[in-house]
């Protein structure tokens, strides 16, 4: 009744423009909002597109140019002559199958190098494992580099191995300029190394992959996984079956969005030479967006602080009595809860930690959760009472020149300087408080609460930690003002 009566009339008089300023924030912070964080959103989507862009054409730039390389190594007259069939002696074959043994020993992707005829015949080879047996006459992707065309085959297992090949013809002649005519009539046979996909995927996929749910693998034409940081969905799962498919491989390039198992997901794609392959690196969207998330959050929060704080300072201006009066109250309720609190948490510890020894020492037992709720109670009353030591000026603190200047004009200034450094500080770790809470309830954890009536977040136990650091920059703002308007001791008692 008093207060309606004393102050109802009063705040009714700044509700016009309390409202007004309210609104104005409200608008100014929605177009902030919109505006940086659309930024934000376009630069996460283009740089996770130039990633892959990127790895794509790296990728494709690799087979190529080792295409162009092993065209070098079968321009070589004996791998010419053994391919033709004109000479099979054993040094002959000795000697290419040394070239080829080089060849998959200095590069590191490579599992074997071979030799072919027309006939598909395998007449010499970069080691002795390989069954010289074999006939890839029958091979589609053989009968293509026939037709006198550089070849990448599809890929296929290997024994333990995802492999492809990379098969270059052997051409029988060359004009002056070292140019060669792409016929079948000029192709003798096929120089081919096969490939082997996981070691491709580690040397340039296995680096974009972000997150605990993020992905990154290489699809074919139809949409198969051929390579993966993931190796048991290789040659296992088709990107058809996930229900979103369709939209990686109905355009060459570009980023889309689906859910997988409820989780909002982002990928984006890319060609990867002509081969109908593509990459594709799968993202949490939460974690794609995690910087305009934050930014967002941040500047919503200072909206609503600016908008708390130009409402409060009207209210000041128009009534400073009831302003004033309004403000301690709350400050010394907060005061009296944090109090009764740690009271409260104190007496628990001591209660349960005591009850602990007991049935250790006595009855050779304990109580498992105990030892949980302690560690939050620590941390609470650890913070609660850092926060009471701070209103009370009982803190651990440095004042040599605080002692040495006395109560001048100088030591005020200090006062003040010293507050504004511990009111900043708190502001930005309130900040990396809420991203670390934040953080902790996107996997949420239930070691304390976890029954089947009743779970709660492990995460919820530590609000405390950015409850501290507000509290802590509101009396920051308040010994500021105790300083300029006097009332501001280095000690108060409790």
């Amino acid at each position: 009744m008093e207060w309606s009566n004393k102050w109802a009339p009063r705040f009714n008089e700044i509700l016009p423009a309390g409202l007004l300023i309210i609104f104005g924030v409200a608008v100014m912070t929605a177009v902030l909002v919109y505006s940086i964080c659309s930024m934000q959103v376009r630069q996460a989507e283009t740089g996770l597109n130039f990633a892959v862009q990127n790895a794509a054409e790296r990728i494709s730039d690799w087979i190529e140019g080792h295409l162009g390389e092993l065209g070098l190594v079968a321009a070589d007259q004996t791998f010419i002559a053994l391919s033709e069939g004109g000479d099979q002696n054993e040094q002959a074959v000795q000697e290419v199958s040394n070239s080829l043994q080089a060849v998959t020993k200095d590069i590191k992707e490579y599992r074997a190098a071979l030799l072919l005829n027309n006939a598909g015949e395998i007449v010499a080879a970069g080691d002795d494992k390989t069954d010289m047996t074999v006939n890839l006459a029958g091979d589609a992707d053989f009968q293509k580099a026939l037709e006198g065309k550089p070849v990448v085959s599809s890929v296929f297992q290997s024994g333990r191995y995802p492999v492809f090949y990379l098969m270059q013809p052997v051409y029988k002649e060359r004009d002056k300029r070292g140019k060669v005519d792409q016929t079948p009539e000029n192709t003798v046979g096929v120089l081919a190394v096969t490939v082997d996909m996981n070691k491709l995927v580690k040397r340039f996929i296995k680096g974009l992959r972000s997150g605990e749910e993020g992905e990154a693998y290489m699809i074919d034409s139809t949409g198969l996984v051929i390579g993966s940081t993931e190796k048991d969905a290789i040659l296992e799962v088709n990107v058809n079956d996930l229900g979103y498919g369709s939209l990686i491989l109905k355009d060459r390039n570009g980023l889309t969005a689906f859910a997988a198992n409820e989780t909002p997901m982002a990928a984006a794609f890319h060609t990867v030479g002509d081969w109908g392959w593509k990459l594709v690196v799968e993202q949490n969207s939460d974690d794609l967006y995690e910087r305009a998330q934050g930014t967002r959050r941040d500047i919503l929060l200072a909206g609503v602080v600016l908008a708390v704080f130009l409402f409060f300072a009207v209210w000041y201006i128009i009534n400073k009595e009831a302003s004033v009066e309004c403000m301690a109250n709350i400050h010394k309720s907060m005061i009296y809860v944090e109090k009764i609190a740690l009271i409260i948490l104190l007496f628990t510890m001591i209660f349960m930690q005591f009850g602990q020894v007991i049935a250790r020492n006595i009855f050779q037992t304990g109580i498992m959760w105990v030892d949980e709720v302690l560690r939050v109670e620590v941390l609470w009353v650890a913070f609660l009472g850092a926060g009471l030591a701070a209103e009370y000026n009982r803190h651990i603190k440095i004042d040599v020149l605080s002692h040495l200047l006395g109560d001048s004009k100088a030591s005020k200034i200090l006062d003040v300087c010293a507050q504004v450094f511990a009111l900043i500080a708190c502001a930005l770790l309130f900040n990396a408080a809420v991203t670390y809470i934040e953080s902790e309830a996107k996997y949420p954890a239930f070691t304390l609460v976890d029954t089947d009536f009743l779970k709660v977040p492990d995460h919820f136990f530590r609000l405390v930690i950015p409850y501290f650091f507000l509290v802590m920059s509101a009396r920051c703002i308040i010994n500021i003002r105790r300083i300029i308007l006097g009332g501001y001791t280095r000690t108060i008692e409790p």
